[in-house]
């Protein structure tokens, strides 16, 4: 039996019955070299507790689960375009990817543009300790891992605001003006922050 080179949908009202459906399919592409011999299944999932209970019983059903790779949708999408339009148009992580904007936002955050900025007192205060208060004393081990974890809480919050509010993202791209009541809370921290190479204050 070869596989559909269509889009097939499977409807059922239990996850296991999808994950032997799944497992037959898996099979199927094996057998007719579908996937190739070095190339990895693809089965996009819509999180990583998917992905894990997927695994999970496709070991069962198999004894083992190998050579299977899950991508989330947007990186699928990323990995599609790049195929697309060639890898010199698009990079090979995306920018606001949540692993590679913390560490933009951290350097942001260890910049003495922000660090002796006022606007940003309640930021710099929450991870500064009273020894590097200023832009000029060097920070401490502590300090360092107060600001990565701020930075980590942050570019999750921009990963949200990617997925759920991309119509935000876009009208400060396109205006680049403040605005006004728009804040992000991480605990009694309230600061806003907006990563596209430098950091724009939302007051």
């Amino acid at each position: 039996m070869a596989l559909a080179k269509q889009l097939m949908v499977y409807p059922a009202n239990r996850l296991e019955d999808l994950a032997v459906l799944l497992n037959h399919v898996l099979k199927l592409g094996h057998q007719n070299d579908t996937f190739g011999v070095l190339n990895s299944a693809q089965v996009i999932v819509e999180n990583t507790g998917m992905q894990h209970w997927l695994n999970t019983q496709l070991a069962t059903q198999n004894g083992i689960a190998m050579n299977i790779d899950y991508p989330l949708p947007g990186k699928f999408v990323w990995q599609l375009a790049r195929q697309l339009l060639g890898d010199t148009e698009v990079p090979q992580q995306p920018p606001y990817q949540r692993e590679a904007l913390v560490w933009r936002i951290d350097d942001v955050l260890a910049s003495d543009e922000i660090r002796s900025n006022n606007e940003f007192f309640e930021a710099n205060r929450y991870w500064q300790s009273e020894a590097s208060g200023s832009a000029t004393t060097s920070p401490t081990a502590n300090d360092l891992l107060k600001r990565f974890q701020l930075a980590s809480a942050l570019a999750d919050l921009f990963e949200q605001y990617i997925l759920y509010r991309p119509d935000w993202l876009k009208q400060w791209q396109i205006d680049g003006q403040r605005w006004p009541g728009i804040k992000y809370s991480i605990g009694k921290l309230n600061c806003g922050l907006f990563c596209a190479g430098k950091m724009d204050v939302i007051p």
